[in-house]
């Protein structure tokens, strides 16, 4: 393995790009100590129009059968197998995980992931229960969310945003997803290959740096309104105050206990604390 400098970009409304400031971010390996790259130091401006872009795709994409959704997250799942050997020593230079131990391990788990969600949108079932009136028919089914937010941590940074990812794009849903700042070369790599299988334009966002700004819980919730945060990944001190409105699932890097207590968590429909995978 060998370090290989370069100035990533990160992708939204549709295409590469270097975001409104220009400014970037380095990116050092915890495993050698060098620089391994640079990416763009993104902002909410980004943020926002990566969000326009996917209110704009996502409902096209909800019209096409789970069937052709499901080809795609097929498609993507190869992709990542095809780049098993690039993807895993990425996750080692960025991340700094054993690459036989448990790089290699992480990267087979992404490609799972992917599969299992082609194959779950398929079977996703309605449900007709019995109306009050014996003149109607009551129908249940499922309909996508529209724009979700996914903000994932540094320790697991391919298999943790793809847990959320995955099914929302194989369910009908557009992603604006802003990773770990400290392993963004990998989530740069993840983002190629899903890039890479033909998704429409602005349907997936991925937007590079510091979690205060792209990962602002209060600002995502804002921006995206009727959508909804499927993620979130605390990034900040304790002793600032995180407010989300429609946070569903808290992953937590830290200070546990402290930040949760803080958080006015009343105003969430749903809620789980995991630490870690």
């Amino acid at each position: 393995m060998y370090t290989k400098t370069k100035d990533y970009s990160m992708y939204l409304a549709g295409e590469w790009a270097t975001g409104e400031s220009e400014a970037r971010m380095e990116a050092t390996s915890p495993a050698t100590g060098e620089q391994i790259g640079t990416v763009p130091e993104g902002t909410r401006a980004d943020v926002e129009r990566a969000i326009a872009a996917a209110n704009e795709a996502w409902s096209g994409w909800a019209n096409l059968s789970a069937f052709e959704r499901a080809a795609a997250m097929i498609r993507i799942a190869e992709i990542i197998e095809e780049r098993r050997d690039d993807l895993a020593e990425t996750l080692t230079l960025d991340q700094g995980k054993p690459l036989a131990a448990e790089a290699y391990d992480e990267v087979d788990e992404l490609v799972a992931y992917f599969e299992m969600a082609s194959a779950d949108v398929t079977r996703l079932e309605g449900a007709m229960p019995p109306s009050v009136d014996a003149d109607k028919r009551v129908m249940l089914y499922r309909v996508p969310r529209g724009v979700v937010g996914v903000i994932s941590p540094w320790n697991w940074p391919y298999t943790m945003p793809a847990e959320l990812i995955a099914p929302a794009l194989a369910c009908g849903n557009a992603v604006v997803w802003a990773p770990a700042s400290s392993t963004s070369v990998c989530a740069v790599k993840l983002a190629e290959c899903i890039v890479d299988a033909g998704l429409p334009s602005g349907l997936f966002n991925m937007i590079t740096g510091p979690g205060p700004v792209v990962g602002d819980d209060d600002q995502l919730a804002l921006a995206l309104d009727d959508a909804a945060v499927l993620d979130h990944v605390v990034d900040v001190e304790p002793e600032q105050r995180m407010r989300p409105q429609r946070l569903m699932n808290v992953v937590e890097q830290r200070h546990v206990g402290r930040v949760v207590e803080a958080a006015r968590l009343q105003a969430v429909a749903e809620h789980r604390l995991g630490v870690g995978h």
